[in-house]
């Protein structure tokens, strides 16, 4: 069985989208107003790299991360 069944992933997904939002924005003005990667999002929110394989379950957090990389999502909501 899998133990995912009680993972509120509404609030994991706005939780940690508004957690990349800020992080972003706030290395965005300490660096030249350069875009920040996701390599560099991964260290300012070291949760997020455990994170990158379940976006597919956190559509917030994928458009964020889309949107901060100019990339256009795969799945764009």
């Amino acid at each position: 069985k899998s133990n995912y069944r009680f993972i509120n992933w509404d609030q994991r997904d706005r939780d940690l989208s508004q957690a990349i939002r800020v992080a972003a924005l706030k290395w965005h003005e300490e660096n030249a107003f350069r875009k920040p990667t996701i390599t560099v999002l991964c260290q300012i929110i070291p949760e997020l790299k455990g994170r990158l394989s379940s976006l597919d379950q956190m559509p917030l957090c994928r458009t964020v991360l889309s949107e901060i990389s100019g990339r256009r999502s795969k799945k764009a909501v």
